[in-house]
């Protein structure tokens, strides 16, 4: 084609609708987003052992992340006091080693306690129903189920079914047996795991980057420094929270003389991993179960929970949450909802950090998308009189 033909061409009507439009190539980039997830629905079933794989090999890694995060400001701190990185990841390896160790005292007495706690469920629950239809109108029960239905409708919640939260769960996990060689995989390889990752963990953002492109390299280093923080903050701090919330349920539980306390407070401080939803059901078994003992019962375990909720809010949660994700609380429990329907547990509890990290993806490739779209540009929409000045 000539070059008279070539200009011809790029002053027609065709080309700047078609060709040169920011609007019409937006509607061709969304066209192949939505034929690439077609194309991958069709022939996802290839992928199948790849998937298999990684739900192998998930379970080591998880576990190798979470003790990272955790323990990685202690081999920081190490290094910093001259220690090598080796070394210092050796002392950390040593130091879980025997935090685990001195834990593992504890469980046969916390396993005593929760087997109790199930057997004597029923006979606590029925003593609890009889103690609360002695101060309630004749009829109550069906009155409350109606506004909780009601309630559900018309917010739209009667899909979070923690029933089927579990059955999901049950069945993404698999047999028995699977579970148990998982468990076992994941016990000898999670230390080694975790041994690499204190070792050269801090190099892992710029190997990653040494394979894109100079132009993206500083921004891609820029995006999994935001990626890591996110995930970092979140993970360190809900695991420390909980435990902190274990530890004053606990005391709190055994000084008021609550029955089963141990095993509701750990409870309690494993629940406390869920946003808003972790700290209420952790209550329930302790307020039943205070119900059933007395009126003194009732103001003791009042007491030790507003003692724990002014300490964990004013005092924990700040000092080691600092600064939040800056995610609502309606799309918290939006995300819990979904998280819980789709992939159980597991989902209600890992929904947030993979939440927060799309988010700092989306809002790097929506400023990416400001500068070379020109949508945004604020001297497009100006006054003729203001462009004039």
């Amino acid at each position: 084609m000539s070059q008279e033909s070539k200009n011809k061409l790029k002053n027609s009507w065709f080309y700047h609708l078609m060709v040169d439009n920011k609007y019409i190539n937006i509607l061709y980039i969304l066209i192949i987003v939505a034929v690439l997830i077609f194309l991958f629905a069709v022939i996802s079933p290839i992928f199948k052992p790849v998937w298999t794989f990684i739900q192998i090999v998930s379970l080591p890694i998880i576990l190798a992340a979470v003790f990272y995060y955790l323990t990685i400001p202690l081999v920081n701190w190490l290094c910093n006091k001259g220690i090598r990185r080796l070394y210092g990841a050796w002392i950390v390896l040593l130091f879980i080693a025997l935090i685990l160790f001195l834990l593992s005292l504890l469980i046969p007495d916390l396993i005593d306690q929760g087997q109790s706690f199930i057997r004597d469920w029923q006979t606590i629950w029925q003593a609890y129903r009889e103690e609360v239809n002695q101060f309630l109108p004749t009829g109550w029960q069906s009155e409350v189920q109606s506004f909780v239905n009601d309630f559900m409708h018309n917010y739209q919640l009667e899909n979070f079914n923690w029933q089927s939260i579990l059955n999901r769960t049950v069945n993404s996990i698999g047999s028995f047996v699977g579970v148990l060689s998982r468990i076992i995989i994941a016990i000898f390889t999670a230390p080694i795991i975790l041994f690499y990752m204190l070792k050269e963990g801090d190099k892992l953002p710029a190997k990653i980057a040494s394979f894109l492109p100079i132009k993206v390299r500083q921004k891609s280093l820029t995006l999994l420094t935001e990626m890591n923080e996110q995930i970092s903050q979140y993970i360190r701090g809900q695991i420390l929270v909980a435990i902190s919330v274990a530890i004053m349920f606990v005391i709190g539980y055994n000084i008021i003389g609550l029955q089963y306390g141990a095993v509701i407070g750990v409870a309690a401080g494993f629940l406390n991993i869920i946003p808003y939803l972790g700290s209420f059901l952790g209550m329930i078994p302790a307020i039943i179960i205070a119900i059933v003992s007395g009126p003194s019962m009732i103001l003791k375990v009042a007491i030790v929970f507003a003692i724990e909720q002014t300490i964990e809010s004013r005092v924990i949660s700040p000092q080691i949450l600092g600064s939040n994700l800056e995610i609502h609380p309606i799309t918290i429990m939006l995300l819990l909802i979904t998280g819980g329907n789709m992939f159980g547990v597991l989902g209600v509890i890992v929904i947030i950090p993979v939440y927060a990290v799309l988010k700092v993806i989306f809002i790097h490739l929506f400023e990416w998308y400001q500068r070379v779209s020109g949508l945004y540009d604020e001297a497009d929409i100006l006054p003729e009189s203001n462009k004039d000045n």
